[in-house]
Order: structure tokens, then sequence, then C-alpha cells
């Protein structure tokens, strides 16, 4: 796979079979992962360029396989931060990949290690990624169980991520013949997207140029 000179805020350093991507901030090495490109020229990542790369990578086998790698050698020498994004990308390749188990399991490493930090909406993800998996199980109580935990940590601090996890509770319910209780998440959900919507209305409208 070839590279661009730059992308997600690293560059390339070195030539010939011995280059490396260092991210432009000091300090990125010590958190950097590395892989071996099909040439045989080894790039040295950083764990947000390694999230880049992923994104950029259109071959979902190969997306999987970059980001399996980059959890395996990041180890502890991640931030917490990183090392969750990591895995969380991971959990959503192998659940597309149609590896729900490889995915449950990536999945609550991830909650093992946010339910010790404060990173409230990296854990609503989290939580909301394992519900998916228990959803595509036809486990739809444990389904539930984690939306809710999701929308316990969320609180009131985030409304859109509060709205998404709602509509995700709505289709459970809906999928086992629930359906006031789906109307009900639903509704709820709508009305977070109701209450934001003139606050950011207001702002257009104050931050607009005055014409005369």
């Amino acid at each position: 796979m070839s590279l661009p000179p730059s992308f997600g805020g690293a560059r390339l350093v070195g030539v010939g079979h011995s280059a490396s991507v260092s991210a432009a901030r000091s300090g990125e090495r010590s958190r950097s992962t590395s892989r071996r490109a099909p040439s045989g020229v080894r790039i040295d990542l950083s764990a947000e360029a390694v999230l880049e790369l992923a994104q950029l990578e259109t071959n979902f086998r190969a997306r999987e396989a970059i980001l399996r790698t980059a959890v395996a050698e990041a180890g502890s020498n991640a931030r917490p931060r990183h090392e969750a994004q990591l895995l969380l990308a991971w959990g959503d390749s192998q659940y597309n990949q149609g590896n729900s188990a490889g995915a449950m399991t990536t999945f609550r490493r991830a909650i093992d290690l946010l339910e010790k930090t404060n990173m409230h909406l990296l854990l609503a993800d989290a939580y909301t990624g394992l519900g998916r998996v228990y959803r595509l199980h036809g486990d739809h109580d444990s389904a539930r169980t984690v939306y809710r935990k999701a929308l316990t940590v969320l609180g009131d601090s985030a409304p859109q991520a509060r709205g998404r996890v709602l509509e995700m509770l709505a289709v459970s319910y809906a999928s086992t013949g629930q359906r006031e209780e789906a109307v009900r998440a639903i509704n709820e959900s709508v009305g977070l997207a109701r209450n934001a919507a003139p606050r950011v209305q207001t702002k257009r409208l104050t931050s607009a140029p005055c014409r005369t």
C-alpha cells in the first residue's frame, strides 16, 4: 500500500527501505506502532495516524489487519484514549466483517479500559458497539442493558450522542414488538433533536454578516 507524503498530522521521514511515519507533534514517537507495507517498507505510525490510515483503507480485511496489528503493538505505550480509539475502530471493523465473537471481545476490552477513565463519549461508543453485537445475536435484553448504560454515562451533556443511542434502543424494542417502548424512545430522540435545532439556528443568525 503506497502512502501519501503526509496525512493525519503525520509526515514521512527516512528514505529507501527504512521509512517511517512519525507525528508532527513531539512525543508521539513513544506511542507509535508499526506495520510492514507489501513492498517491504517498514512504516512506524502514531496511534492517531493508524486510525487515519485505516479510514483510508477501502479493503475491509486490510483495514482490520492494520487495526489488529496496531492494537497488538501499541500495548502500554499508547495513551488510554488512543488505545480505546484503536479498540473501538477494530471492534467496528470486526463487526462489519461478520466476526461478531471478535467484536464482542474487543468492545468488552474497550469497556474494561474506559470504565476506569472519565472518557464518557468513548465509553458510550463501546457500550453501543457491544449492544449492536448483542442485537445481532437476538439478545435484546443484554443489548438494552448496555444501551441504558450508555445513556447513563452520557447524561444530559451530549444530546446528539444520546439521541443516537435512543434510536438504537427504539430499534431493539421494535424488533421484539414492544411498540410503546419503541415509540417512547424514538420520541425522546426526536425531542432532543428539536431542542438542539433552535440553538444551531440562533448561532447562525447571530454570526451572519450584516447586509445593507
